[in-house]
Order: C-alpha cells, then structure tokens, then sequence
C-alpha cells in the first residue's frame, strides 16, 4: 500500500543516516536467526540450543493454538532469545508490531515453575497472547494492516487483563502441568473462598492495585476462562473471541459480548464460577501468629541456631527474630529474592536471588555476617538457590546457562575477590536429562546432598552422594505431589529435612524427614492459609510456616506436637543422568542465517495524528514508530503539516537501549510563537542524550544519571519572508542538560488502618545543571536547581525541599522564564523543581520573579481510605480516596538586598478509580481537588487535575 511503501522509503533513508551511531546489531556481533514457516527465531550464540528446541516445536504449538480458538496465523512473528536475562519470564507486544521476547534461563521454584520443558510453554503462553489479540473481524483486519498490529478491538474495547491472561494460562495447562493444574496457583482462589472473600470479576480484571494485584488476574482469570472452557466448549470460547474482534458501541464492552456469546449474564457465570470451587475441611484453630512477627509478602523463611529469619516483600526488609523473640531488621530487599540459609553455627547467612545488572537481572549468591550485620565481600554469580553443606565453608547451589542447569559445590575457602570459586559438578538437568529443573539443594549428612528434581508438577525427592555421585530417589508417599521449599534444620546433631507438599483435594501441608532413620512425619489435617515454607525451631517443639490468607501473609508457629502421622520410608537407586557433555542436544540443530534487523525496522505502526501548535493551532500529520524484536531500538517519526505558510513540523527520535546505558538522539524542525503577538520563528534542534540507572541493592534503590547535548539554531521574524525555509539562521545556540538522581522509596502493598497510614517512605534527591552556551554573545548562561524528598517512616509525612540559581532564566511563582535579550530567550529548556503557587495569580506577587529561590512543601496525610471494590451497573471499579493538607512557601531573591516571600495552606482530595473497559482495566484514574489559602495576599482558590498510572 502507498502508506506502508513511503514509509519503508523514507525509514531507509533514515536508517542509511544513523546506522553508524545506532547500535544495531551487525555481523560481527553474531545474532543468529531460523526462519519457519511462521516465525523468525532471533537469538545470540549462547541461545543457539534453545532456539533449535524451539524451532522444533513453533510452528506445531501455533498450529495447535489457532485449531483451538478456530483462527489462522497472520504475518510472521519475531521471537528474540535473551540469555542474559537469569530469570524466566517473557512478554508479548503489539507495539510497534507483533514479537516476543523470552528470557533464555530456568524459572525460579514458584508459579511458571510448573512445566516440564519451561521455554517452550512460557513461549506457548505469549504465543496465545500472540493469536488470541490478533482475532479481527474483516473489517478491523483491513484496519490493521493500515495502521499497524497494535489495533485490536478485543484488547481495546472488550477484554481486561484477567480474559487475556486467562486464555493463556488455561491453555497452557490444557495437557495437566500449567498453574491451573497447581495446588499452589489454585491456593489463593479456594483461600479466598474459605475467608468468604472471593473476588468478583471486576475486582479481578486486573483494577486491584494493591496486593496480590495483577496475580489475581492471572488465577482468576485462567481458572474461569478454563470453567468455561470445560461447561461450554472449546468452540464456544473460541466464538467469544471471534465476537470480541469487531467493534459495536452497544455490545464491544466485556459484558456485552459475553451475553452474546453464552447468552448468560457474565455475573451469573461467575456466580456459577464460584460456586465450582470446593474448600477443603480446615481445622477449626489456626496456629498463632509467631510472637513479635507481623503480616506481610512473606517468603524465604529459614531457620538457625539462633533463631528464624524471612523476607518480607510488602515491608522491603529481611527481619530476623531470635530464640528470645525479639525482632530486628536485617537488611533492605526485595521481592526478588528467593532464598535464606543459614551456616551450621548460625554465623552467616547465604542470600539467593536476583540483582539489577544495568538493565539485566542477574543470579547473585551473597554471604550475610550475622554478627557484623553486614554482606562480605565474596563473588558468586549465576549460582541460584543455594545453602551451605555441612559447614560454613562449602556451599551447595544450582548454577545455569540458558536451559542446562548444574548442580554445584564449591568451597568459600582460599576464594579471591571477582574470580569463580573452584566448582565440583554433582548433577546436571535440562533438555534431554532425567530431570528438566533441580531445586532447593540442603545438606542431608553423612556427605549426602538432598533436593528436588523436578519435571514440571511431577517431583521428586533426591539424595546425592558426594563422593561417589551416586543418586538415590526418596520413596515419599504418592499422595505427597508437588513438594516444595526443601529446607535442612540441624536438630540434636543431625540434619532434619522440612518441606511442603500437597495431596489430592488439600492445601499445603508440612513434612518432617530424617535421613539418618528414614522417619518421616507428615501433617494430617489442613489449616486455614496452608503450611508454606516450613521450618522447624531449634531447642523448642515449634515448626515456624508461613501461611498465605487472603490479601495478606503471616508467619505462623504450629506446635508439634498437633495431629500428626509418623511412617518410614526408603531410598532406592534413581535413574542416572547421562554425561551432557559427551551427548548430543536432544534436537537437530537447523541452519541458521545472519540475523538483519532492516527488515523489521521497515515495519511499525501508524496512526493520523494532529499536533497542537504553539499558536493553539492544529497542524494534521501522523505518528510512524518502529524498532526492532529485541526492543532494543526505537524509532519514532511525527510530521505535521503546516499550509499557510507551507511548513513541515518534523520531530524524529531513535534510542537504543544497552545493557547499562540508553542512547538518544532526535531532530525537531518547528515554527513557534514568541511572547509578543504575532512574533513567529523556526526552531531546529537536535539532541543527543546518554543515561544510566544502577540499582543499588533493591531495585526501590537506586541511582541514576543522565546527560543531553542539543545544539540549537533560530530563524527568528518569519514574516518578513515567504517560507518558513527561506528565513536565515541568525543565531545558535549549545545546551547541555546534566541530571544526577538518587532514590531510596519504598512503598507498602497491603493496605493499613485508613488513619495516617504510612504506605510509602524514604529518600529521593536529584541535581540538574543547565549550561546554554549563546553562540552571538559567546557567553554562557547557566542554571542550577536541586530537591531533596523525605517521606518519614513514622507518620505520613512528605517533605520536599528545593531550591533554583540561574543566570538568564528568572523563576516566578508558577514557572520560569527567559531573560536573554537574544531570540534564544523564546525558549527555556528546563523543568522546574520549585514549588508552584498559583493561588497567588491574582496578587502582586503575580509578577515577581528572581534568578534565585527556594521552596519548601511539607504534605501530610490523614486519611488513606481503600475502598477497593466495584460499582453497582457501569463498568467502575473505585480503588480508594485519599485526604491530604500542607503548607507550601516559595522565597524569591528579587535583588538589592529584597526577598519575596508567598507560602500557602492547602488541602487536597485525590479519589482514585478504574474503568473496567477493555485496555483501561489496569490504568488507574485519578481526580485531584486542591483548596489553597494564601497567606500573605489574597483569596484562598480551588484547583482540578486528573492523571492517570498503571495499576500493577
């Protein structure tokens, strides 16, 4: 079409300008691609045996999904492997076109841990995202090709999260693995059902924004779109999403289109839904909460000679409570980390879990000093999972390159700083092994190594031999399926193994193992929020758990001596893994080309689109984006056409986005309005930009840089000439735009007592020097501003302090402004950190303005008010009110020795909410009404915004 084909020309041209600067990946760097019949598999050396697995099997799993929801594959699909990501995940887009990018490693123990080969089913999952947003009617699909793949009436108009999430995670477990097939995905619907706090559809449709948020998207979602599945038929849901990829403004909402298809009002399905969730019998009392604990995101419970330790995501803090129950705080974390372990003698504290490199998470294994309260100096990368083996010196942990994974032991002993400890491979696992996955390795005794294999939900207890290498499969009873969190406790001189486990129709429950008599015990009847991570005490008869209740954790303390079941159990020779080095890879590897991203950079999406110009005229032009499958490179073109006289606004842009830094660059040819009427110029500009963030710690802790060279031309008093392009460039201009920020803010997930909770504290600092260099007067005019941000741990109090020096820009109350008596004065380039008063716009302070000043804004909060829960009939779902007053002042320096000073009282009502209308169900919506009294001039004044986030 002539659309798409003057786009591709003017794109080449383009790209033939920036290719050199661009980052793109060329031959010498080896990206590799295999082309089947529907897709293009995109993938750096070390990838190269995942992308053979999944070339395999690509074209198969699409065949399969589009039979299921009764459509074909339209276009070919990117798919980029990324082995450098060391935690399994991956996404689908349709911006700027359809691709997928998966993360080439094992998953971690938890939810998408439940497949036998996890690359292939995480690409299963997006590949249903891939299909079922691309149903179109005809007529949308003609749409489409114009515009770009990004247009989708089913994403747009009808399905929140939870339907699009639920069509791939109950297909992906349509062959008994997948998270519908888990007892520990299925845990939160029946927990919710047993406290009588099921959600309803819109609560999760994806509008809840705090905890467990977008989770129950995904479980809720997947578990009724596979109720419906199984009631109705595939062929019937294959329809609902055919009916879905048209638009009609009567019936495109969700509600609508399910009628149309079911002919049953969704609330009455759902009712239906519910009603099919069984509960297991509980016991009536609950173990009590562990003395001097509170709820949280638990996770990652261990226990120690001294006491027990655990993470809680929700407070962003590992908190340690000894045999005396006192409770202290360890260090700052967060949700990425998966594992505590504890030395023998309690002195040190291993850490497993996943670090911010540049862009890039990363296993990091890190050793914590119990006694000095501080991490040592000790390098372990890309070991997972980890504990130490008998003693303080020898660890035990899973080490990974993309889909091989190792099981390893090592000594801490002799070890130097930034080299690889020396490694003993015990076993290995990945494609073509016995075991796909191997987690949770602990200490057993007797030179023994005890973990869980694990071929997606069909697990199995280990024991390995070090000195032999001799592997021995626990007989564990068939009804325990499933185990988890293995855990080693020294009790009385000898290992005792603890983990979870589930049985037909229950909630997790604990198991107690010693393998020096083979006596296990086992957990008889269940409680309310199940046994998770169990551990038990050292010197008391208390197994320390946590349990997960419905929007909340705790750490529970179940006495030992409650109904339990005793019995022995044996070990019998496993099955051993061959030798991977000396066998070939289980799939035949295909030819594979030079990957060229030229091709992709051709495609993208294009929308009309109208700019509003600084005159508040409108000037029609479109908005032409692209970039390539690995979303390393992005392009965006936006001209605007001018008639009178004739002129092309033009703003191009391209980034690329490295590992530890994102490059900018872009261009802007402009006709704008200066402050006298009727005063027109040309603006060309353009911008090169480098910035950085590194995660210090948890990713909530950070620092970040960023630096913007614009060099700047001016064609001022247009209309002494025909064209804007006929105008000569009088004078220039060079900025350099240097910002240095650093941010420590942690926010809480689970809501508080609505009066003066604390749901977010901390530090944030940030710096910016603005030096323009004026070409004519050879002079340079700088500006420098600061803030400084306190959000107090105690009481809801936000206290912002900032202050401005300029030399050719004076601040007033509400913006900043040019005094350079050159064209260049037409346009600051700067954002203010100041405080704005505009309650002050009908006073003499009005005018005032100074090259210096300062501001102050101390806010707090009294009321923060979850409602979390829909509205009656329209699609609304209300998220929470929030009442906040302060007091906000502004000193100007206007010179001689004379000072402005403007300080106001304010109050502030924020009601937030969500429309539970296709694409919006996970934005938030948020009306602010602000009241301020001036306190030196003045009336006091009312003001109305609105904003927008994502909600999870």
């Amino acid at each position: 079409m002539v659309r798409r084909y003057c786009m591709q020309s003017f794109v080449c041209i383009i790209l033939l300008f920036f290719l050199p600067v661009s980052g793109i990946p060329q031959a010498r760097d080896k990206t590799l691609q295999i082309s089947t019949a529907y897709f293009d598999i995109i993938y750096p050396p070390l990838s190269a045996e995942s992308a053979s697995l999944l070339a395999e099997h690509a074209d198969g799993m699409a065949d399969e999904v589009c039979a299921l929801l009764g459509t074909t594959m339209t276009g070919r699909l990117p798919v980029y492997l990324e082995p450098a990501m060391e935690d399994l995940n991956a996404y689908f887009s349709p911006y700027p076109y359809n691709h997928i990018v998966l993360y080439d490693t094992i998953a971690a123990d938890g939810s998408i841990s439940v497949f036998r080969d996890g690359l292939l089913m995480v690409f299963y999952h997006e590949l249903v995202h891939a299909v079922s947003m691309n149903i179109r009617t005809p007529f949308w699909q003609f749409v489409s090709a114009l515009f770009g793949d990004v247009v989708s009436p089913a994403t747009a108009f009808t399905m929140p999260l939870s339907f699009l999430e639920g069509a791939t995670v109950s297909l992906e477990s349509n062959t008994g693995e997948g998270r519908m097939n888990d007892p520990l995905s299925l845990h939160y619907l029946v927990q919710d059902k047993l406290e009588n706090k099921f959600l309803s559809w819109k609560k999760s449709s994806g509008a809840l924004d705090v905890f467990p948020a977008a989770k129950s998207a995904y479980l809720y979602g997947g578990a009724f779109s596979r109720w419906l599945q199984q009631t109705y038929g595939m062929d019937a849901y294959a329809e609902f999403w055919r009916n879905s990829g048209g638009f009609n403004p009567f019936r495109s909402h969700l509600e609508g289109r399910f009628r149309q298809t079911y002919q049953i009002s969704l609330a009455e399905a759902w009712q239906h839904f519910a009603d099919s969730i069984t509960v297991p019998p509980v016991n009536p009392s609950t173990p009590p909460r562990a003395a001097g604990t509170r709820d949280g995101v638990i996770s990652a419970l261990a226990s120690g000679p001294d006491g027990i330790v655990w993470l809680d995501a929700n407070a962003h803090t590992v908190w340690f409570r000894s045999v005396s129950g006192k409770v202290v705080s360890l260090f700052d974390a967060d949700s990425n980390l998966d594992r505590l372990s504890f030395s023998p003698d309690g002195r040190y504290l291993l850490v497993s879990g996943t670090v911010l490199d540049g862009s890039v998470q990363v296993q990091r294994l890190r050793v914590f000093d119990m006694s000095n309260r501080r991490f040592l100096n000790e390098f372990y990368p890309s070991v997972r999972d980890a504990s130490f083996a008998g003693s303080s010196d020898l660890i035990v942990g899973i080490e990974t390159v993309a889909q091989r994974s190792a099981l390893v032991l090592f000594s801490r002993t002799g070890q130097k700083r930034n080299e690889q400890p020396e490694k003993i491979i015990l076993a290995r696992s990945g494609p073509g092994e016995v075991s796909y996955a191997l987690y949770n390795p602990v200490w057993a005794g007797s030179g023994r190594i005890a973990y869980i294999a694990a071929n997606g939900l069909d697990r199995s207890l280990m024991m390995l031999d070090i000195e032999t290498l001799s592997v021995f499969t626990v007989d564990l009873p068939h009804s325990m399926s499933v185990i988890r969190y293995l855990q080693s406790t020294i009790l009385d001189g000898t290992p005792v193994l603890s983990f979870s486990w589930a049985g037909p129709d229950s909630f997790y429950r604990y198991a107690l193992y010693r393998p020096d008599t083979g006596m296990l015990v086992c957990q008889e009847t269940d409680y309310s929020g199940a046994v998770f991570n169990p551990v038990p005490g050292i010197g008391e008869p208390v197994l320390y758990y946590k349990a997960a209740f419905s929007g909340r954790d705790s750490v529970r303390a179940l006495d030992l001596s409650d109904s339990f079941s005793t019995q022995s159990v044996f070990i019998r020779p496993a099955a051993k893994n061959p030798d991977s080095s000396s066998k070939p890879f289980p799939v035949r590897i295909p030819d594979a080309s030079l990957y060229n991203p030229l091709p992709w950079l051709l495609s993208g999406t294009f929308f009309p689109w109208a700019s509003i110009q600084s005159d508040e005229s409108l000037a029609p032009g479109f908005v032409y984006s692209t970039g390539d499958p690995a979303d390393k490179i992005a392009l965006t073109l936006e001209p605007s056409f001018i008639a009178d006289p004739f002129f092309i606004d033009t703003r191009f842009s391209v980034q690329w986005m490295h590992r530890y830094f994102t490059f900018t660059g872009s261009l802007s040819d402009s006709v704008l309005s200066g402050f006298e009427p009727g005063f027109r110029y040309r603006s060309t500009r353009t911008s090169l930009g480098v910035s950085l963030s590194a995660a210090l710690g948890p990713v909530w802790k950070s620092l970040a840089f960023s630096q913007v060279f614009s060099p700047r031309w001016i064609a001022a008093d247009l209309d002494r000439y025909d064209s804007p392009y006929q105008a000569p460039y009088e004078t220039s201009s060079v900025s350099s735009d240097t910002t240095v920020s650093f941010s420590a803010r942690k926010s809480s997930r689970i809501p508080q007592f609505p009066v003066f909770p604390v749901t977010t504290t901390g530090f944030f600092s940030q710096a910016n020097a603005y030096l323009l260099l004026a070409v004519p007067e050879k002079k340079v005019f700088p500006a420098v501003q600061g803030l400084i941000r306190f959000q107090t741990p105690f009481i809801p109090l936000d206290l912002r302090l900032s202050g401005a020096v300029a030399d050719g820009l004076v601040f007033g109350i509400t913006g900043a402004y040019p005094t350079l008596p050159t064209p260049l004065t037409l346009d600051a380039g700067i954002r203010r950190y100041l405080p704005s008063l505009p309650e002050y716009a009908h006073t003499s302070f009005a005018h005032a303005t100074a090259s210096s000043a300062a501001g102050i804004v101390a806010e707090i909060v009294p009321l923060t008010l979850e409602i979390q829960k829909e509205l009656p009939v329209v699609p609304l779902y209300s998220n929470r009110i929030v009442l906040a007053g302060g007091y906000r002042a502004l000193l100007l320096d206007t010179g001689s020795s004379r000072y402005s000073y403007a300080d106001s009282l304010y109050v502030r009502g924020n009601v937030e909410g969500t429309l539970v209308y296709g694409a919006l169900s996970t934005v938030v919506l948020s009306g602010s009404f602000t009241y301020a009294w001036p306190l030196r001039e003045g009336k006091g004044d009312y003001f109305i915004s609105l904003g927008t986030s994502i909600g999870f």
